[in-house]
């Protein structure tokens, strides 16, 4: 089945809402910091002024250690 695509998601014109791409950086965040990792870094994101660039590249650089 093919269909033609005028306006992709996330584009210009029609840009993802917040929960959106939240939920878009969830799915692809989780394999790799795993929960607690990923909100972490959405909370730092959520608070920016608030946190220096340190804790956002250090959220971000953290691995998920995988138990086998």
């Amino acid at each position: 089945r093919e269909a033609t695509v005028l306006r992709a998601r996330g584009g210009p014109g029609a840009p993802l809402s917040a929960a959106e791409v939240e939920a878009k950086f969830r799915a692809n965040a989780v394999p790799a910091l795993g929960d607690a990792g990923a909100e972490r870094v959405i909370e730092i994101v959520g608070a920016l002024e608030r946190h220096r660039a340190a804790d956002l590249a250090a959220a971000l650089a953290a691995q998920r250690v995988s138990a086998g």
